[in-house]
């Protein structure tokens, strides 16, 4: 199977080459690395920033030096898959060449950038986390990722705990889960959650009557459209976001009915009587 995967990796179409680093990228199969780090290189834009996505899932340190040259692309969507790729591998040689992107032009570069710092861990990214995280003039979106990614370094080298004795009880972090819903469904619980340091907490997501789960976002990174997530070993700041929309029902054929999404260009109010379409059966 994966023979045939990496194959494709050298077809002549680009849809086929993205398909096959996307396949490549959910095996997690090592001996896919080269072949990816190939694509990386490829002509089609799609190619190359599916190729460091994949590269970021099986997360072979092979793979950093090919993309470390792509971190100061032209184009904003490659720096910004190379980046969550980084991240994911958490190699500290990628530490200083992302600190370069921190304060990219484009908001979503550095966003990425500030959350693969976090993932990675290292320290010598603190100093210029925490200027980025206190600077006003920096958008709201960039402070936060820069704040997220400080309490997850310094969770991780345990900076505010503490080991005490006698009837003191030890210090434990807690961190918030900010929980919101869109228009059309609901978290459970919701709002800011506290979840004490390395505690796990479950949250359901329902979506209202005629609607479905669309997404599903974790730290503003998609999960695809779950009815229940859960955050292991908290150890530091998370956002979760539901994202539902209208279903419409109509019958397919005289008694077999089907609920399909609906466009959003056509108005069905749902709060009244809701009339089913029905197909010609006529000859």
């Amino acid at each position: 199977m994966l023979y045939w995967t990496l194959k494709k990796t050298r077809s002549k179409q680009w849809e086929v080459r993205r398909k096959a680093a996307e396949k490549l990228g959910n095996s997690g199969d090592p001996s896919a690395v080269e072949p990816l780090i190939v694509l990386l290189q490829d002509r089609k834009l799609s190619v190359t920033i599916e190729a460091a996505s994949a590269l970021g899932k099986i997360g072979d340190p092979r793979a950093v030096k090919p993309m470390l040259e792509l971190i100061h692309h032209q184009y904003r969507s490659v720096r910004r898959s190379v980046a969550r790729a980084l991240g994911k591998i958490g190699d500290p040689r990628a530490v200083e060449p992302l600190l370069e992107i921190l304060e990219d032009t484009d908001t979503s570069v550095s966003v990425a950038a500030a959350k693969a710092l976090g993932k990675i861990g290292d320290t010598s990214a603190l100093s210029a986390l925490e200027s980025v995280a206190v600077d006003r003039e920096v958008i709201d979106e960039v402070r936060m990722a820069a704040e997220l990614a400080l309490a997850s370094i310094t969770s991780s080298t345990n900076t505010n705990t503490k080991t005490v004795t006698g009837d003191e009880r030890l210090s434990v972090d807690t961190f918030t889960v900010s929980a919101t819903a869109g228009d059309h469904g609901t978290i459970s619980p919701s709002g800011q959650v506290v979840v004490e340091h390395g505690e796990s907490m479950r949250f359901a997501i329902s979506p209202d009557q005629f609607c479905h789960v669309e997404n599903v976002l974790v730290n503003d990174e998609s999960v695809g459209a779950v009815t229940e997530y859960t955050f292991q070993n908290v150890l530091s700041h998370h956002t979760l976001k539901e994202r539902a929309s209208y279903l419409m029902p109509i019958c397919l054929d005289w008694g077999q009915e089907a609920f399909l999404p609906c466009l959003s260009l056509l108005l069905v109010d749902l709060r009244a009587s809701v009339a089913f379409i029905r197909a010609d059966t006529a000859s």
